[in-house]
């Protein structure tokens, strides 16, 4: 960073020497570029602070709840598509690796739901985790088609059925 602030006074300088620049034309070249790293600077950090995972309510790690973003990533016709997949696939392979190595799927839910990408699928699987804790199967609590295909769940309710969730969803996932 301070090289770049360094670099932003030194670049505009030659033109100031040989008097083709202000001094007012001089401070302009030189901070305009910092601001606008700065501004570019905390748009990036509230974008990243609006996806966060998961945060802490009360001392406990809960999954973050979506934010505007994550709604609207889900609603663009071309994007929602490929968010809805690249969230499937994510879900499915680690819920599956924690299902085979013995991971109880009430606490195997809630892993994923601080883990995944979209805060609408985190809110989803937080509840789906405490519905598997009350005892709900998998299969019944997927039920919001804008965020669970049918043929997603269908194949989830199949693997149950059968005793191979853990199979279905990497298969799902990949």
């Amino acid at each position: 960073a301070a090289v770049l602030i360094l670099a932003s006074f030194i670049a505009p300088l030659p033109a100031l020497v040989l008097g083709s620049l202000s001094v007012p034309g001089y401070l302009a070249a030189a901070l305009l570029p910092l601001v606008v790293a700065l501004i570019l600077w905390q748009a990036g950090t509230r974008l990243l602070q609006a996806r966060a995972l998961e945060r802490r309510e009360g001392g406990v790690l809960v999954a973050a709840p979506p934010s505007r973003l994550d709604r609207l990533l889900l609603r663009l016709p071309l994007v929602a598509a490929v968010e809805r997949q690249r969230n499937l696939s994510e879900i499915a392979l680690l819920l599956s690796q924690l299902l085979s190595a013995g991971v109880l799927l009430s606490e195997a839910l809630e892993i994923c739901a601080r883990a995944a990408p979209n805060g609408a699928y985190r809110q989803e699987l937080a509840s789906l985790g405490r519905r598997a804790r009350a005892g709900e199967q998998l299969g019944s609590g997927l039920g919001r088609q804008e965020l669970w295909p049918f043929e997603f769940v269908a194949a989830v309710q199949v693997g149950e059925r059968a005793g191979k969730l853990d199979e279905v969803l990497a298969r799902l996932g990949r």
